[in-house]
C-alpha cells in the first residue's frame, strides 16, 4: 500500500465536469500585480517577508504534540493507531513534522491543505499523504455530490471526500479556502518589486539611472564605443563610488529616484508590516524589532498563539475528527494540539505554571515531569494541597503518614509554646490573684482561637476543635494556678501534649 496504490484504486478517468474554484486561474498562471511583478503562490515566496510568516507559522504548527484524548477525562491515547500517524510518521515518505509543514505550507498559500488518507479493510486510516493544492481542485457531479481531483504530472485522478483530509483558510463556502497571496497579490507584488529594486540599486554600484546627452553630428561608432566606455567604467557593483569624466559636450540627465527621497527603506519596512498583518504574526517573528520591546514583546508572542495559531489547531482537529476517527470512536474521543508547549522557551514561566499546579492540586509531580520530558517517580501520582487548605465538600479522611503526623506534632508543639509562655507571664503579673488570672485567660484564648484554627484544624471540624482546645486549656490553666501547679502542667503540655493532640486529629475526632 501507499500512495500510488491508492490513486490507483480511484483512477477511474471519469469526465466529470469540474467546478471551477476561486483564484484557480492565478493559482496556476499567475496574476500581474499593480507594481509589475507577477505574483502567484510561487513567486510569492521570494519576498523574504512571506517567506518568513509562512516559515514561521509552518514551523509552529509542526513542533506542536497533537495527541488522541478521551473527551470525557482528558486521558491521552498512546496506543491508538491515529496518534502514530500525526504524532510520528504519517506515511513512509516522511516524519509528522515535514508533513504538517507541506501542509501548512500549501494552505498558507494557496488557502487550502491536501492529504490523501489511505484506509484499511476496517476502515481505519493508515497512512496520509499531502497533495500539492496548485494541483488539485474540487469539483461536484451532475448529482450536487462533491469530489476532489488532483494531478500527477499530467494524469488526472479523482477522490471522494472522505478520502482526502482538507484544511481550508479563509472560505466564503466551506468547501474552498481563498489564496492569501491573489486577494492580496498588491501588498505581495510591491514587496517584490522593492526587493527587485533594492538589487539592481546595488547591482548597478548605486547609480541612479539617467540619459547621456552627445554631441550632435558624433558618429554612429563612437557612440558605441563610448555608451560600451561608460557601462563598463560606470555599472556594476566593482565601479561604485567612481568618479565619471565626461567629455566634449557630453552632459548626464539623472532620471532615476534617489531611494532615501523616495522613502524606500521605510516603505521596505511598512510592506513588511503589511505581510505580517496577512498572515497574522507579530511582525518581530519576521525580523521587524523597530516596535518591539522587553515589555510587549512576551504579549505578542502570547496574542500568536492565540490568534495566529489556534485558529489553524482547531481546524486541524476538527477535520482530523472528522474524517481520521471512526463513527463509533467520535462521542467518547478527540483529537487535540497542546498550545502549551508554545511556553517551553520560557523556563520561568513554565516552571511558575508548574508550581501553581502543584500547589493548586490539579497537577501530580509525574505529570509535570511528563511536560519536561523527564520518567516517573515512585509515590509522583498524588494530588497535594497545602495543610492549611481543606476540600470543599466533605470527603473521607485520607491515610495518615509519618511524616504527616510529624508535622501536626510540630505544629502543635507551637502553639503550645505560645500559651505556656502567655500564662507564665500572666502568672507572675496576677500572683495570688485567681479571679485576675481567670479574667486573662478567658481573654486570651478567645484571641487564640483563630490561630489554632487555622494552624491545626483543615475542614468542616475545624472551628470546633478550635474551640474544644482552648476550653480545655483555659481549664487546665486556672485549676493549675489556683492549685499552685502551674509549671507541673506546663512542663507536661511540653512533653505529653502535642502527640495527644495529634492522635486526635489523625483519628478525625474532637
Amino acid at each position: 500500500m501507499g500512495l500510488f496504490s491508492i490513486f490507483t484504486r480511484r483512477n477511474e478517468k471519469r469526465a466529470l465536469p469540474l467546478s471551477p474554484t476561486v483564484g484557480t486561474t492565478s493559482m496556476i498562471f499567475g496574476g500581474a500585480s499593480d507594481a509589475g511583478p507577477a505574483v502567484n503562490e510561487n513567486t510569492a515566496l521570494t519576498a523574504s517577508a512571506v517567506w518568513a510568516a509562512v516559515a514561521c507559522i509552518a514551523d509552529t504548527i509542526s513542533c506542536l504534540p497533537v495527541h488522541v484524548l478521551e473527551s470525557a477525562s482528558g486521558a491521552k491515547q498512546f496506543d491508538h493507531p491515529l496518534y502514530a500517524l500525526l504524532h510520528d510518521q504519517p506515511n513512509e515518505y516522511m516524519t509528522a513534522a515535514s508533513f504538517r509543514t507541506a501542509m501548512m505550507t500549501n494552505l498558507l498559500l494557496w488557502g487550502n491543505g491536501y492529504a490523501a488518507i489511505e484506509r484499511d479493510s476496517a476502515g481505519r486510516p493508515t497512512g496520509l499523504y499531502p497533495m500539492l493544492s496548485s494541483a488539485t481542485r474540487t469539483g461536484r457531479t451532475a448529482d450536487g455530490l462533491l469530489y476532489y481531483t488532483t494531478y500527477i504530472g499530467t494524469q488526472a485522478f479523482t477522490l471522494r471526500p472522505d478520502e482526502v483530509f482538507h484544511v481550508l483558510g479563509l472560505t466564503p463556502n466551506g468547501i474552498t479556502g481563498l489564496s492569501p497571496i491573489e486577494y492580496a497579490k498588491r501588498s505581495v507584488g510591491l514587496s517584490i518589486a522593492l526587493e527587485k529594486f533594492a538589487s539592481k540599486f546595488f547591482s548597478n554600484g548605486g547609480n541612479l539611472s539617467g540619459i547621456l546627452e552627445l554631441p550632435a553630428g558624433m558618429p554612429d561608432e563612437a557612440i558605441k564605443n563610448f555608451l560600451a566606455t561608460w557601462r563598463r567604467e560606470h555599472t556594476g557593483i566593482e565601479n561604485s563610488l567612481k568618479v565619471g569624466l565626461l567629455t566634449d559636450g557630453a552632459k548626464f540627465h539623472q532620471t532615476g529616484t534617489d531611494p532615501e527621497k523616495g522613502q524606500m527603506v521605510d516603505t521596505r519596512v511598512h510592506q513588511l508590516r503589511e505581510v505580517a498583518r496577512i498572515f497574522r504574526v507579530p511582525p518581530h517573528k519576521i525580523g521587524d524589532l523597530e516596535r518591539a520591546t522587553f515589555s510587549n514583546i512576551e504579549h505578542q508572542s502570547l496574542e500568536f498563539m492565540q490568534d495566529g495559531i489556534a485558529p489553524w489547531t482547531v481546524k486541524w482537529e476538527q477535520e482530523a475528527r472528522r474524517k481520521l476517527l471512526l463513527e463509533v470512536e467520535k462521542p467518547r474521543l478527540e483529537v487535540r494540539f497542546n498550545l502549551d508547549a508554545m511556553l517551553r522557551a520560557d523556563t520561568k514561566s513554565r516552571y511558575e505554571a508548574h508550581a501553581s499546579g502543584l500547589n493548586s492540586g490539579f497537577l501530580t509531580t509525574n505529570e509535570v515531569r511528563a511536560k519536561e520530558g523527564l520518567p516517573p517517580v515512585e509515590g509522583g501520582d498524588v494530588l497535594r494541597v497545602p495543610l492549611n487548605m481543606g476540600p470543599a465538600a466533605p470527603t473521607p479522611p485520607a491515610p495518615t503518614t509519618p511524616a504527616a503526623r510529624a508535622l501536626l506534632e510540630d505544629a502543635a508543639r507551637r502553639l503550645l509554646v505560645k500559651e505556656a509562655k502567655a500564662a507564665q507571664r500572666a502568672a507572675k503579673k496576677h500572683a495570688g490573684k485567681p479571679d485576675e488570672f481567670r479574667a486573662w485567660a478567658t481573654e486570651f484564648y478567645t484571641r487564640h482561637e483563630p490561630l489554632v484554627e487555622k494552624t491545626l484544624a483543615a475542614g468542616k471540624d475545624a472551628a470546633a476543635f478550635a474551640k474544644a482546645h482552648c476550653q480545655e486549656s483555659r481549664e487546665a490553666l486556672v485549676s493549675a494556678f489556683t492549685a499552685g501547679t502551674l509549671e507541673d502542667t506546663l512542663d507536661e503540655w511540653e512533653a505529653l501534649r502535642p502527640i495527644a493532640i495529634a492522635e486526635r486529629l489523625t483519628k478525625d475526632t474532637i
